[in-house]
């Protein structure tokens, strides 16, 4: 299968910003007409799509939907669904043309495209902005996509890792989080006496890799197994995260159920 060339985001995505692109919910790409407008139903474009009347309008996802299928590949419509289907392992890392997610109790419910400088990142960020830029900061994790073509070199994952460590917590698992601090997202929960690879160490938080998942994890809870360094092949563990009615979040992690975590 043919990959899309990185800098085929680029181009699309200032194209967008260039035409003044807007955002309606459900949309990848269509122009937005005043008998579409009529036809709304969603409350917030109902207030104010007529803004976009005249332009072509998308929403957070729809932006890969309509790039995906000028290169005849297709990808998920939501934000959860490519996340779920279209990405590599997530990184508390920002780079050039990766996935950027707002994550909210698991729910990875917005979605944009880091720019070319790292620094920035394009998104249909609502009916009132439409398509704009960001600062990278106010996103909570990245990824790359899996039909992106990447220029050689750039890897998100350390080629060595510090040492191994032992999870030692109290509680039936450490949650590990986009940063190193205990207000960002949790990411996955590692449960108690799993051995994860350290990949750095600062301020009271460890930088680890585990399910495929990088992030941070307070290293009050893990116990130094090793001081060699050793190479670092990614982990590819699965999970699944369910939400019981009672709303307590559970995560099975092989043959493990975890209900709570420990900071």
């Amino acid at each position: 299968m043919s990959k899309i060339p990185v800098s085929a985001l680029y181009s699309n995505c200032e194209m967008m910003l260039h035409e003044k692109w807007g955002y309606i919910w459900g949309t990848a790409g269509v122009l937005w007409t005043e008998a579409r407008q009529k036809a709304v139903e969603n409350e917030m474009a109902q207030k104010y799509g007529s803004r976009w009347i005249g332009h072509y309008v998308t929403d957070c996802s729809g932006v890969m939907v309509y790039i995906w299928k000028l290169y005849g590949l297709k990808i998920a419509h939501g934000s959860n669904s490519i996340k779920r289907q279209s990405v590599g392992p997530l990184s508390n890392l920002p780079q050039a043309g990766y996935a950027a997610f707002k994550v909210r109790d698991g729910d990875y419910y917005h979605i944009g495209i880091v720019g070319e400088d790292g620094k920035t990142v394009y998104e249909a960020q609502g009916t009132i902005a439409g398509f704009v830029t960001s600062d990278v900061s106010r996103w909570d994790c990245f990824a790359p996509f899996k039909d992106v073509l990447y220029e050689e070199g750039v890897n998100p994952m350390p080629d060595t890792f510090l040492y191994e460590a032992k999870v030692t917590t109290e509680s039936g698992s450490l949650r590990l989080r986009s940063k190193p601090d205990t207000s960002s997202p949790v990411l996955t929960n590692i449960p108690r006496g799993t051995v994860v690879k350290v990949y750095g160490d600062e301020n009271g938080w460890s930088s680890v890799i585990y399910a495929g998942y990088a992030g941070f994890c307070s290293d009050k809870f893990l116990t130094r197994l090793d001081n060699e360094p050793v190479e670092a092949p990614v982990e590819k563990e699965e999970y699944t995260i369910l939400r019981r009615k009672d709303g307590v979040s559970v995560t099975l992690v092989g043959d493990w159920k975890v209900e709570k975590g420990d900071d």
